[in-house]
């Protein structure tokens, strides 16, 4: 179903312009620095505000909120998206139903958000719940256990999350990796979390300066180095 978007109080400042043919548009100082948010929008915003105005007046009614046919108006969904415009712009327009009920745009992307909390939550549980069986202890550190359930989260987030058999089979391989050095493994755990990787691979071209460095900013984020 095609929302629509409505720019508010237009037929304040534009009286009985869903029949007239206008051949111009006015935009009053007023309906644009009534609200103190305005000033706060980026230029972009401002001048898309300006042309949703003018594109109202001149098809008589709501613009559809769809982004091909804003494209087609000339709207760069690219250099910013519109999506993105129309959230920024809550306090001057709305999005409406074709009926011109109000329409929470949002109400799903929140839904979401919380469903991937709960989601996030579960995990973390479950994996800790989980290494307290698995993990061998030379890797036995709480250090560790972070970035692991920081690794979880992010297969969670990837939709590929860890079964137990997965995460024992990542241990295993962690430690393999590491040769058993728990600092070795950490920096391997890094090297997958900031390259979105859904495995662990061996450190590759890593000078021993630059794998310290990565060690102490771990310690730094979750806590003492092990010994």
């Amino acid at each position: 179903m095609t929302n629509f978007i409505h720019v508010k109080k237009l037929d304040k400042y534009h009286p009985g312009y869903k029949d007239r043919d206008l051949k111009w548009c006015k935009v009053y100082f007023q309906m644009i620095n009534g609200e103190p948010g305005f000033e706060m929008l980026c230029e972009i915003d401002r001048w898309r505000f300006i042309a949703l105005i003018m594109l109202e007046l001149q098809i008589k009614k709501p613009i559809p909120f769809d982004v091909d046919y804003l494209k087609r108006k000339g709207f760069d969904n690219k250099r910013r998206a519109i999506s993105l415009t129309i959230q920024m712009l809550q306090e001057f327009i709305e999005v409406v139903t074709e009926d011109n009920s109000p329409c929470n745009l949002y109400n799903k992307e929140e839904e979401e958000y919380k469903e991937d909390e709960e989601e996030d939550s579960e995990n973390i549980f479950y994996v800790t719940q989980s290494l307290k069986t698995i993990l061998p202890q030379n890797l036995n550190s709480e250090i560790l256990k972070n970035c692991l359930r920081d690794f979880s989260k992010q297969r969670t987030k990837m939709k590929a999350p860890l079964t137990d058999r997965a995460l024992e089979l990542l241990i295993i391989k962690l430690n393999d990796l590491s040769n058993g050095d728990i600092n070795m493994a950490i920096a391997i755990l890094d090297e997958s979390i900031m390259n979105s990787w859904k495995g662990v691979f061996p450190l590759k071209g890593k000078s021993k300066s630059s794998f310290e460095s990565n060690i102490e900013q771990t310690i730094k984020k979750y806590g003492h180095k092990d010994e």
